[in-house]
């Protein structure tokens, strides 16, 4: 049930109290129905207000768009009555809430760090192999890098590669041409190569 306009305001100066009591938390974003995100550096918690029976819900927030690489992460949560005021509520998280979400938290940055660091060594990979490979071109996909170079009769060549966490796969290779095969073994590592039927 959304709150009234009065309960909003309510809302908003107990989640002002809350985050002062805390130290160095401060209001980034208000949802119209009862929602309030408060941050602290990397550390931000979602408070969500419910017009009956007069509670709180807080729940501790990780960066979004890396689910891919936090799927496994577990959601702290904690639900106080709104009654009990901004100090007690602020004791509540840092007892309950903070000391589990945090541990989580820095699991959670870390994971992304290494993703990000993974995916930079595969762009490396991938602009080394389109540099290497006349014509070749590249994209991302949800799960991996790919490149594929184009069939060329006077080349035959053709060559799709998935570049993961692992390395680089070749899903699919022919080249007859000898300077191609070396280029991509220089720059991809030792790659199997399979010349065409003749």
């Amino acid at each position: 049930m959304l709150l009234t306009t009065s309960q909003m305001d309510d809302a908003r100066h107990l989640t002002e109290q809350i985050a002062d009591d805390l130290g160095g938390f401060t209001i980034c974003q208000e949802a119209g129905y009862g929602g309030f995100w408060i941050r602290r550096g990397v550390e931000e918690l979602y408070l969500h207000y419910s017009r009956s029976p007069g509670r709180v819900s807080i729940e501790g927030c990780y960066p979004e768009g890396y689910s891919r690489v936090t799927l496994w992460v577990q959601r702290h949560r904690i639900t106080c009555a709104v009654s009990r005021g901004s100090v007690a509520i602020g004791a509540d998280i840092t007892r309950r809430l903070m000391p589990a979400y945090r541990a989580d938290l820095d699991k959670v940055l870390q994971a992304i760090a290494d993703h990000l660091h993974d995916l930079d060594q595969q762009r490396a990979i991938v602009d080394a192999i389109v540099a290497a490979i006349p014509n070749a071109d590249s994209w991302a996909s949800s799960t991996d890098q790919r490149v594929r170079t184009p069939y060329r009769e006077h080349q035959q060549m053709w060559a799709d590669f998935r570049i993961t966490d692992t390395g680089v796969t070749v899903i699919h290779m022919q080249v007859c041409g000898i300077e191609h095969a070396r280029r991509i073994a220089e720059v991809a590592g030792q790659l199997v190569v399979d010349d065409p039927a003749p």
